[in-house]
């Protein structure tokens, strides 16, 4: 049986958190724009297009969107457009 992977997109410390609580749980994670939070496991670090590809649930942030419109996310260089 397939073990669901748990997507954590965007966000800040508190979603860097939650995605560190479910690897410790043992369960299957992506992330995408947490990579500056010093909080994720590198193995645990993918790029956007990786990560909802190989999702079952996501998880994103709240607000979900910046005043310019793109993901909100504090702990990334990246654009998440």
């Amino acid at each position: 049986m397939n073990e669901t992977c748990f997507a954590v997109v965007g966000g800040d410390l508190r979603s860097a958190y939650l995605a560190d609580a479910l690897i410790t749980e043992g369960r299957e994670v992506c992330t995408a724009g947490l990579e500056l939070s010093g909080v994720i496991d590198p193995a645990h670090i993918c790029t956007l297009e990786e990560t909802l590809a190989r999702a079952d649930v996501v998880l994103l942030p709240l607000p979900l969107l910046d005043k310019a419109g793109r993901l909100q996310s504090c702990c990334t260089s990246e654009r998440l457009d």
